[in-house]
């Protein structure tokens, strides 16, 4: 019987370890090992063993329920010294993977669970710029909303100068309360983190994950405008509301940019100059992501992703593309927020 012994624990938190561990018997050699996905239910979400070397292997694993550390990593210890073994290899694992309720599979890919997507859009947009996405999570077994915000695209009938960031928090909160949504990824693009910064202030706990997508993501007390002066001072305001114009500042691709502009709408002023109170909410949501742009990339989002690009509690990523990134590049971003869930 081979035995690990944990070498190095790289990073743990409630919701998430990853640590090396070391065949301690000369005879076990490393291999590409991966375990499989579970019901949430029996603890553990997803976990992945990374083959580093012959004698050094790292788990990452993802805790949903929060089992104590310790007895979670000697349970992934336990289990996976028993994959030394042939007659076990491509079986589950019974007895010391049951407690953890973990079922180990060899060189497969771990598989991602369904999951449940609230897609809020910035500025000046509606659902309908989510389209695209949303249907290539929807096919791929996900459950998906992108309500549109209080006063543009189809409910731009509602304009009006009582709609604020408030109404916008209020629109967001209440798809989640009134469908009971739960475990949910949420996805705010641009002005969009305002809004979802706002509903974590509000139902954290019905929240798995949140993604700042190019979005804002204030300090307590800031609006949008607070946030635009602080990293840009001086900028002049914005020229009055163009959907052509907006739509070449985004820099939405020349294929799609006549169709996006056909869709955008004025922003309700009072959703800009709202200030908003931030206890620090989202930090709370045990996923945390920020997917920035490389072409014109604002001073206020890149602010926000060199801000986490070192913190492990954070996944940051950069897409090769303009500020519509689920206009633009569709196949990439889903894939980006399978990856947050």
């Amino acid at each position: 019987m081979a035995s690990w012994g944990i070498t190095e624990v790289r990073h743990s938190s409630p919701r998430r370890i990853e640590f090396n561990a070391k065949f301690l018997s000369a005879a076990s050699r490393g291999k590409n090992l991966r375990l499989t996905e579970r019901s949430s239910q029996q603890g553990v979400r997803e976990a992945v063993i990374l083959c580093e070397d012959a004698q050094i292997i790292t788990f990452v694993a993802d805790i949903v329920r929060s089992p104590r550390v310790p007895g979670a990593q000697l349970n992934w210890v336990t289990m996976a010294e028993s994959l030394n073994h042939p007659s076990r290899r491509q079986v589950l694992v019974s007895a010391a993977t049951s407690l953890a309720g973990v079922a180990f599979a060899t060189g497969s890919s771990p598989r991602r669970k369904s999951a449940t997507f609230v897609l809020v859009h910035g500025a000046l947009h509606g659902g309908w710029c989510w389209q695209r996405v949303a249907d290539r999570l929807t096919a791929k077994g996900h459950r998906v909303f992108a309500p549109t915000l209080t006063g543009l695209g189809e409910r731009s009938h509602l304009f009006n100068a009582n709609v604020d960031l408030t109404t916008h928090i209020n629109d967001i909160v209440n798809e989640i309360k009134w469908k009971d949504l739960d475990q949910v990824v949420l996805v705010g693009h641009s002005y969009g983190g305002m809004v979802i910064t706002g509903v974590a202030e509000q139902v954290v706990s019905r929240l798995a994950s949140i993604v700042y997508l190019d979005a804002f993501l204030p300090a307590d007390g800031q609006s949008v405008v607070d946030v635009g002066q602080q990293y840009a001072p001086g900028a002049p305001p914005p020229p009055p509301f163009s959907g052509a114009g907006a739509a070449a500042f985004f820099g939405v691709n020349e294929k799609d940019r006549p169709w996006v502009a056909s869709k955008l709408t004025e922003q309700p002023p009072g959703t800009v100059t709202e200030k908003l109170r931030v206890t620090g909410a989202f930090l709370k949501v045990p996923r945390k992501s920020f997917i920035g742009v490389t072409k014109g990339e604002q001073p206020f989002f890149k602010a926000v992703a060199d801000r986490y690009a070192a913190d492990p509690a954070w996944q940051v990523h950069r897409v090769d593309g303009g500020h519509d990134v689920m206009i633009d590049k569709p196949d990439e971003l889903t894939a980006l927020l399978e990856a947050a869930i």
